[in-house]
């Protein structure tokens, strides 16, 4: 019996719009500047080129060209089992070079100079294949935090109170410690019950001079919907479709295998924008004949 083919598919997921895109952009600059996100780079560059998440935590400098203004997409960080794996990307189509937008580039040098002075701290010199994304002793972190820093910057929009996680034992710790090469110092005892942080008590554990700018966005605009690396991914093509970027340009710089994937995937978006469309070729209506041949009064 000959095996039938079945197509690769990739799951639509949720587009954040341009208004919901904007103030995700303006809570992850604050809490950044706060000290609460420091993947925010990489959540911006997820959203702004429509990176894998692998993708984006396995990019290294060397892939970064400031001068020819190009990321060079290599290689995809997975965590099989919970375990770091460095693979080659998804497809071949996604070995790709994508132009930098002047808001990432300038995000990535500022990204840049922060590694610098962090891994300084700890006597490391950055280097071509210094994680671009790395912890705090260069190593690559794992992509799961990626989720957690989104998951955070989505509980901040809100002004409702949240769960507060239960606090780990001193082994889980120790593990992703070992996991994210960061040596852990101090055991922290575990609690059997979940907390309701508010926001005035969540807004505690940031730096004063920031607090009065963050309570100000928070309270802009309604809280983003709950959405995931991947959504991020489908929120940079669908918005670059919005802006009217050709669908050939968009399939290349999300590494699709061909461009009838992006069709499947951005269907609906493409359908809107026909309709936005329809050009009426007789709005302005012609005069008949009957009506060229009447006599002027």
């Amino acid at each position: 019996m000959k095996r039938v083919k079945i197509a690769r598919t990739e799951h639509p997921g949720v587009a954040l719009d341009f208004d919901q895109v904007a103030r995700f952009r303006e809570l992850g600059e604050i809490l950044y500047a706060a000290g609460t996100c420091r993947l925010w780079f990489a959540l911006f560059t997820a959203v702004s080129i429509g990176l894998r998440r692998g993708e984006v935590m396995g990019l290294r400098w060397r892939d970064i060209d400031f001068e020819k203004n190009l990321i060079h997409v290599r290689q995809n960080l997975t965590s099989p089992g919970g375990k770091m794996v460095m693979r080659p990307t998804k497809t071949e189509a996604g070995l790709r070079d994508i132009l930098m937008p002047p808001s990432l580039r300038a995000a990535l040098q500022r990204q840049n100079l922060a590694q610098q002075k962090e891994l300084m701290a700890s006597d490391i010199k950055i280097n071509e294949d210094t994680a671009v994304f790395a912890t705090v002793l260069g190593k690559y972190t794992h992509p799961d935090n990626l989720d957690r820093a989104l998951k955070g910057i989505i509980q901040w929009s809100d002004t409702k109170a949240v769960p507060k996680k239960k606090r780990k034992t001193k082994k889980q710790i120790l593990a992703i410690g070992e996991a994210s090469s960061v040596t852990v110092k101090k055991p922290v005892q575990t609690s059997s019950t979940i907390k309701i942080s508010s926001l005035e008590r969540r807004m505690k554990a940031i730096p004063r001079q920031h607090r009065a700018a963050l309570n100000a966005v928070i309270h802009s605009g309604e809280p983003l919907p709950l959405i995931s690396p991947h959504d991020l991914r489908h929120t940079a093509g669908t918005l670059m479709l919005r802006r009217k970027v050709p669908i050939e340009v968009v399939s290349k710089t999300l590494g699709h295998a061909d461009i009838s994937l992006t069709y499947r995937v951005y269907r609906h978006v493409l359908e809107s924008e026909r309709r936005e469309h329809v050009v009426d070729l007789f709005e302005m209506a012609l005069p008949t004949r009957a009506e060229q041949s009447l006599p002027a009064n």
